[in-house]
């Protein structure tokens, strides 16, 4: 059994546009959406035509030669492992599991950033973001002066703190994502503010991409807080005018932050420019579908040609091997 997808794409349009199936009759069309469903779900069809009938339930095996030559075996070209297969179902098979494959990382990554996220929260030793040791310049700082020794000790507010350079830890320490709560608030303003979404949700969230990104990174906190803010400012900038946003909590449990500015600049385009080359793109994948269809029509003719060629001299050896048997 191949790998179990929720469902298989069916670009009716396409279907219905192409000649070779409207001239079925319908007991081939019902045999052929058998064999792409079958396809669907193993990646591949028999390249036996004997057990490809047995598997879209043919009924007539006088009949099932000819079509399986003529309309069947155009469709499904040989896939190197002596196995056959429609070459654009197999791409989007493909196209499918690699998204499949994405969500289930995603996913799993979520619970692990979920469950670092409530294990710091529990945890006694969750370092507080106002006990982060800090550097920061004269502008986000107040000294107040102790009694002892005439020395004084440095008081830093961790919000105004973001636009300092501080506050530094130990390049590559992990945090836990608590930590970054004071900071977390500063992405969420720079993000667009109508598609915040749930405030608490995008405040966890926020954390857990900071503490996510500060890890194993060679930079201080303070850092990586505002290389944060400038990607939420960036992805603000390409998107604007977009029809839809995602929440701030999927923007970071997703990765969207991972994205490239174009990759963000394209999820904000008109939705005719995205149409347009959507069209485009199906008319690419139908003239390569069309490429790979004619190949396959050319290798059948061959395999008839050379049916054609043989069956006589078959016959013609049948025959004279019955004479032969009937002088003895």
């Amino acid at each position: 059994m191949g790998n179990k997808l929720p469902f298989m794409p069916l670009y009716v349009q396409d279907l219905l546009s192409d000649e070779a199936v409207m001239l079925m009759s319908n007991a081939e069309f019902g045999a052929y959406m058998k064999l792409l469903c079958h396809q669907w779900v193993e990646g591949s069809i028999p390249a036996h035509q004997d057990r490809a009938a047995r598997i879209c339930g043919w009924e007539g095996q006088d009949t099932w030669e000819a079509v399986w030559l003529q309309v069947f075996l155009p469709k499904f070209a040989l896939d190197g492992e002596g196995r056959r297969a429609n070459p654009r179902l197999a791409a989007e098979r493909e196209r499918a599991i690699r998204i499949a494959d994405a969500k289930r990382r995603g996913g799993l990554s979520r619970a692990k950033q979920k469950e670092s996220s409530r294990d710091a929260g529990r945890s006694p030793e969750a370092v507080s973001p106002a006990c982060l040791p800090v550097s920061v310049s004269s502008e986000s700082e107040s000294v107040q002066r102790g009694s002892a020794g005439g020395e004084g000790s440095t008081v830093i507010d961790p919000v105004r703190a973001v636009k300092g350079l501080a506050p530094p830890v130990q390049d590559g320490d992990d945090l836990p994502p608590q930590a970054f709560r004071s900071f977390a608030q500063r992405v969420v303003d720079g993000y667009p503010k109508l598609s915040v979404g749930p405030r608490n949700h995008a405040l966890d969230a926020a954390c857990r991409m900071l503490a996510e990104m500060h890890q194993g990174a060679a930079q201080t906190a303070g850092e990586t807080v505002r290389d944060a803010i400038a990607l939420v400012a960036g992805f603000a900038s390409a998107t604007r005018g977009a029809g839809f946003l995602p929440h701030l909590h999927r923007w970071c449990d997703d990765g969207w932050w991972k994205m490239s500015e174009e990759e963000w600049r394209a999820h904000g385009r008109d939705g005719r420019d995205v149409a347009r080359q959507g069209r485009e793109q199906g008319l690419e994948r139908a003239q390569d579908a069309a490429r790979a269809s004619r190949a396959v029509e050319r290798e059948a003719d061959a395999l008839v040609r050379q049916e054609a060629v043989s069956g006589p001299q078959r016959a013609a050896a049948l025959e004279a091997l019955r004479a032969k048997v009937g002088t003895s």
